[in-house]
């Protein structure tokens, strides 16, 4: 039980089970600032609503308890990653409730300020399923899989 295991509605670490609120959780990414464990629960729904929080929460050796909520929309999968000692959080947004064009809803990079993420840009993507960071010769690059804008022709 000291290995991370995955259970929907559930984190379990370090033999401690906590469980999260019950929304279409689609995926976690966990990370590490200043000793502390956050894990980020990507939320793509709730109650058929996609236009909801994702949360982060942070484990600090005994417990692990909500500690940010950061705006989403139909979010599928997300990216953590440092340029700089700058720190950043990616996430891939799918279908949008907030916007009238669904599928082309932008996937949002929050920025670490010393105390949590902020909004720091919005990106074009269609239908986005996955998100990864990467780089090549000193030089960052994120990447988006498209999915889906009324075909499956779109290009990532």
């Amino acid at each position: 039980k000291s290995k991370e295991t995955r259970k929907c509605g559930a984190i379990q670490y370090a033999k401690h089970t906590v469980s999260l609120q019950a929304n279409h959780d689609h995926s976690a990414q966990s990370f590490e600032i200043g000793g502390f464990l956050y894990i980020l629960v990507v939320s793509y729904s709730r109650n058929g609503r996609r236009g909801i929080d994702s949360v982060i929460y942070r484990f600090d050796g005994a417990t692990l308890a909500r500690y940010q909520s950061v705006a989403t929309d139909g979010a599928i999968d997300a990216t953590y990653f440092v340029i700089k000692g700058e720190r950043y959080l990616a996430i891939a947004q799918h279908y949008g409730d907030r916007t009238s064009l669904k599928f082309r809803v932008k996937s949002q990079v929050y920025k670490w300020n010393g105390q949590k993420f902020v909004y720091f840009q919005s990106l074009s993507t269609t239908g986005a399923h996955a998100v990864e960071s990467f780089a090549i010769d000193n030089e960052n690059y994120l990447a988006f899989a498209n999915h889906y804008d009324t075909s499956y022709s779109t290009h990532s």
